[in-house]
């Protein structure tokens, strides 16, 4: 930086320097030598100002970069611990996120190294050219110091209109409490994407409520875009007029100066010269300096979510960590989701005993996913116990729990990884020969090997790459690697749709000789899928019944399906 700021002041006194000889021309015997001399020193130059700026924005850049990295590390650490409830709210969805994990994080440069840098760069440029503008005439250089601020305000009005139209830039209107409509629009786009099934299953006239919804989320920040372009426009040709303006109102000075004080003109055109370049200097630098107002804004976001602790937290380690019987009770459990007041669970009773398999039937939205996202200490009681083996739930070490419990989802996903690798999430230390008896387990080993040739090739085939479009296909070929994920699990189990992929022997297998709990869940249960459904020991159908769920025996339950 200090070699950077140099380079303008240089350039002026070089550029006055070899302008004078060239003056003069063959009229002074060394005029070549002269030329040549000031041609080298602009060669110099050229090189010193190439390498100093080179490593000046290699080594700040790879400072920031690393000081952005580590915060960026903890604030995906601080993301991934934070509890299911958290992402609840709409200003946390996954486009808000993912627009802080990469907006929001680079624009904390504004706060370091680089700003730091190029701030300095300016302020010593700035006081070289004066001093060497001093020494060649005082009063010229007081003359043009005064004036200096009106050629570096060009540049800094360009620099701040510049970071304002930046993607992800936020508005900056001093309203705190206004919602900024970048966020509600990455909200709105990411619950689109995420749910674009739905959305799609309303009709197109649905789709374009949602995509007018967005245009007018978005049209205040286009207003502002095109008001920041007017201003631009002037701002940029006031930066190129006002040059002209101090040019010719310092040589008019300057040539005062000449006729009053019968000064040098080479010392007065030195002087101004100087002065003139090192504000330039400092101005296109200062037009580059990142927006301090956006870093201020980005950092005070990332680090109140780094600061905020996690409600629970998988890493506070507890000792109660295995599940020996896997008995599951809930005494009067009592449960609404943060963001809602509506209760979804109101003295909720139900007792699990190792080994049975049950299936939980009813409407949408009567909480049969919440029984599971409870089971999985997804959230927290308001009243009631959730006890596992006679023990509170909550006393258990949730990381050890979690991995104590095979979940196949609803809709079981595909991961873009080899068909080992897919299997390999229910255990990452299986060996070759363990994924195989996993794959067979759940009766996939023979599908797979039957449409990916032999299993040792299809380990390493990118899913994605065989292309499989057949929805069924993929369906059934994702519900089989999730049941192998969990094949070799020891203790329950939960499964959000019905194993129709998987005979009723693996069934048996995995609630009785490994002492599994299987809970299955529908939405909806027509006559022809209870019959298909073979539960052995009880149905639980959760219905809302004066604000209360209540449970049934098989026969009970079945003999009004039936």
């Amino acid at each position: 930086s200090i070699v950077n700021s140099l380079a303008f002041p240089m350039f002026g006194y070089i550029f006055s320097e070899l302008l004078f000889v060239i003056m003069i021309g063959d009229r002074d015997p060394d005029f070549i030598e002269k030329a040549r001399q000031y041609v080298l020193y602009f060669l110099y130059l050229a090189l010193s100002m190439g390498t100093c700026g080179f490593l000046q924005k290699y080594l700040f850049f790879v400072t920031g970069e690393n000081l952005t990295f580590d915060v960026r590390n903890k604030l995906f650490e601080s993301l991934v611990h934070k509890q299911i409830s958290w992402y609840d709210r709409k200003e946390r969805a996954p486009g808000v996120i993912s627009n802080i994990l990469s907006e929001d994080i680079s624009g904390l440069n504004g706060l370091t190294t680089e700003t730091i840098a190029t701030l300095f760069e300016s302020f010593l440029s700035l006081v070289i050219g004066i001093t060497v503008s001093a020494f060649f005439e005082w009063r010229m250089a007081i003359v043009c110091f005064l004036a200096t601020p009106f050629v570096l305000l060009g540049g800094i009005i360009m620099a701040r209109l510049g970071w304002n139209n930046r993607p992800g830039a936020r508005n900056n209107d001093g309203n705190a409490k206004k919602k900024d409509p970048y966020q509600e629009s990455n909200a709105l786009l990411s619950d689109l994407i995420l749910n674009y099934r739905t959305v799609i299953s309303f009709g197109q006239e649905n789709v374009n409520q949602i995509m007018d919804k967005y245009e007018n989320l978005l049209e205040g920040p286009a207003k502002m875009r095109v008001r920041n372009a007017h201003i631009a426009g002037v701002a940029f040709g006031y930066s190129v007029c006002v040059r002209f303006i101090y040019i010719g109102i310092i040589f008019y000075i300057g040539s005062e100066f000449i006729k009053i004080y019968n000064l040098n003109s080479q010392d007065v055109y030195q002087s101004i010269n100087i002065l003139f370049t090192a504000a330039l200097g400092a101005g296109f630098a200062m037009s580059q300096v990142p927006s301090a107002t956006q870093a201020k804004e980005s950092a005070k976001k990332i680090f109140s979510i780094i600061d905020e602790p996690s409600k629970l937290d998988s890493r506070e380690r507890k000792q109660l960590r295995s599940v020996k019987e896997g008995k599951i009770e809930f005494k009067e459990v009592t449960f609404n989701y943060p963001t809602r007041k509506q209760k979804v669970l109101n003295k909720f009773c139900m007792d699990i005993k190792p080994g049975m398999k049950i299936g939980l039937v009813g409407h949408s939205g009567c909480g049969k996913s919440t029984i599971t996202n409870l089971i999985l200490r997804y959230y927290d009681l308001q009243h009631g116990q959730i006890l596992v083996d006679g023990l509170p739930i909550s006393d258990y070490d949730v990381k050890e729990l979690r991995e104590q419990i095979g979940f196949v989802m609803q809709e079981p996903v595909l991961f873009n990884a080899s068909i080992k690798e897919n299997i390999l999430f229910g255990k990452l230390d299986s060996s070759d020969a363990k994924v195989r008896q996993m794959a067979e387990m759940a009766n996939a080993l023979q599908f797979i090997e039957s449409n990916f040739e032999e299993l040792t090739q299809a380990e390493q085939l990118d899913i994605v790459r065989k292309e499989i479009r057949d929805k069924a296909q993929s369906l059934r070929l994702s519900q089989l690697l999730e049941l192998s994920r969990l094949a070799d699990l020891q203790a329950l189990m939960i499964v959000k749709s019905t194993l129709e992929n998987s005979d009723d022997k693996f069934q048996r297998r995995l609630a009785k000789d490994q002492g599994f709990f299987i809970e299955i869940v529908r939405n909806e249960l027509c006559d022809k899928d209870v019959r298909g459904m073979k539960w052995d020991d009880l149905i639980v159908r959760t219905e809302w019944k004066q604000d209360l769920l209540e449970q049934a025996a098989a026969e009970e339950r079945l003999a009004q399906f039936l």
